[in-house]
């Protein structure tokens, strides 16, 4: 049986959450709003393409954390970063390539 990925809640300063970026091997970021109505359809299948790759998913609400959409200059949702380390591979927004995404974890994970 798969390990489901996990969601990362965030209640920490933005300080923490960059903090947190940093501390994972690699990483898929959603930002997202609760009235953005696309949002609510691209994290489920965002979850199964970590859960393929076994990746930890954050999913920032910009409406709380807006200093973080700001540092990582987000300016519409859903956005989805895959960060290494950190620092950002990719990024999709609006209309969201999932084969990119799948196929960049496939090539991190063989390194």
């Amino acid at each position: 049986m798969e390990k489901t990925p996990s969601v990362i809640d965030l209640t920490q300063s933005a300080a923490g959450i960059e903090q947190a970026f940093t501390q994972v091997p690699r990483l898929l970021v959603h930002f997202s709003s609760p009235t953005c109505s696309v949002c609510h359809s691209t994290l489920p299948r965002l979850m199964q393409v970590a859960q393929d790759h076994q990746v930890p998913v954050v999913d920032i609400n910009i409406d709380t954390h807006p200093e973080v959409a700001a540092q990582r200059l987000v300016f519409t949702v859903p956005t989805i970063l895959v960060l290494a380390e950190g620092k950002e591979m990719l990024r999709e927004s609006r209309f969201i390539g999932y084969d990119r995404i799948d196929r960049l974890l496939g090539l991190m994970a063989e390194d």
